[in-house]
């Protein structure tokens, strides 16, 4: 069960990479990140912690999963961040290079 539900975590951290999506406004300097966690059969994960940390500055942010798998951080300047999903009693799955663009005016 285990195997299975890291193989589900990085199904979902796949998504959040697709997900990654940029604010193409004038004169914004933010992006966001959304995704679905996710198991190997496209069941939702909901309850799963979601940690969002920018490698160049260390600033973090965190969230839950809904009850639907879906999670939503708005406001991210752009950069690299690692992403990394967890759920009680089960390996903790990162992915360390998520890469959020934010335009720039």
């Amino acid at each position: 069960m285990r195997v299975r539900l890291v193989r589900s975590i990085l199904a979902a951290l796949f998504l959040i990479a697709v997900a990654a999506t940029g604010a193409y406004a004038q004169g914004s300097f933010l992006t966001s990140l959304s995704g679905t966690v996710v198991d190997s059969s496209g069941g939702v994960i909901p309850g799963a912690d979601v940690k969002i940390k920018n490698n160049g500055t260390g600033a973090e942010n965190n969230t839950i999963t809904a009850e639907n798998g879906t999670f939503s951080i708005p406001s991210l300047p752009g950069g690299i961040y690692s992403v990394t999903v967890s759920l009680q009693g089960f390996k903790t799955v990162t992915l360390n290079t998520v890469t959020l663009n934010a335009a720039s005016a």
